[in-house]
């Protein structure tokens, strides 16, 4: 986590750019809301950076996976290395990036909330102990992986043959929704 702080810069650098490259119309909006929350991050006002990242994340994963549950969202998108070809690895993984994020939490549970990025505690318990500056670093980190691989999603849908998938094959791609890989 020190590194990250340390980077602080340089991570919100590499992000604004790599949030250039978001280029569909679906993700559009969303990206204008990540570029607002990597300013506030620029600007020293990391709680509000780290909430706007989670929220954004949170709408274009949901958004990706209408009508599924965290727990469904997460066995989605675990990752076989066996099965999954080159071309889909990247997209694999910046979004099982979001599995841990996706760690379930209430308050009054008896559970101390988690100290690392978590949506739920993001969400649902605004404290001083997990908006810092190291989650707000990783969570500008986490929308522009999301963002950018839910880009490249949509690029390779674009490509491919409707029922076909990048091999040419009749099969559902790794990292690509069920129902969701033809257009």
């Amino acid at each position: 986590m020190m590194i990250l702080v340390a980077c602080c810069g340089e991570i919100a650098e590499d992000c604004h750019e790599r949030l250039e490259e978001i280029s569909h119309e679906s993700l559009f909006a969303q990206r204008a809301l990540a570029v607002k929350s990597l300013h506030a991050f620029a600007a020293g006002h990391y709680e509000a950076a780290q909430a706007l990242a989670v929220l954004v994340t949170e709408t274009a994963v949901a958004r990706e996976f209408p009508g599924m549950t965290y727990n469904q969202i997460k066995k989605e998108i675990e990752v076989d290395l066996g099965q999954v070809r080159l071309i889909e690895l990247r997209v694999q993984a910046a979004l099982c990036a979001i599995s841990p994020f996706y760690t379930p939490w209430r308050p009054g549970l008896g559970t101390e909330a988690s100290e690392e990025l978590s949506r739920h505690v993001s969400v649902h318990q605004a404290d001083v102990g997990h908006y810092t500056q190291g989650n707000a670093a990783i969570a500008i980190l986490l929308v522009t992986s999301v963002l950018r691989a839910l880009q490249q999603l949509h690029e390779q849908r674009d490509s491919v043959p409707r029922g076909k998938d990048l091999a040419g094959s009749a099969r559902q791609p790794a990292g690509i929704p069920r129902g969701q890989g033809s257009r």
